[in-house]
């Protein structure tokens, strides 16, 4: 377990410095018109943790969510951070 958790905080923390190296102007920037956005590929990788521990871990709602369309890069990023320690 212990190695585990050394895993996924260091991947918290990737994601979390690859968010806040991404300029403001960059965030709704999309590799292909089809594609997610970066912001939405951002959210994508927290939601996926909810759903996943919610599903298969058997866990409860987490008591928080974020409004995508308003949503700052740092609102973004404890959001991020928020789904990691839920997870």
């Amino acid at each position: 377990m212990e190695e585990f958790m050394s895993k996924w905080n260091n991947s918290k923390q990737f994601t979390i410095d690859v968010l806040n190296a991404m300029p403001d102007d960059g965030m709704d920037y999309k590799t292909d018109p089809e594609a997610m956005s970066f912001r939405e590929q951002i959210h994508h990788i927290g939601t996926a943790i909810n759903v996943i521990s919610q599903g298969f871990l058997m866990g409860k709602d987490p008591g928080f969510s974020i409004d995508l369309a308003t949503a700052s890069k740092a609102d973004l990023a404890d959001y991020i951070a928020k789904c990691y320690d839920y997870g």
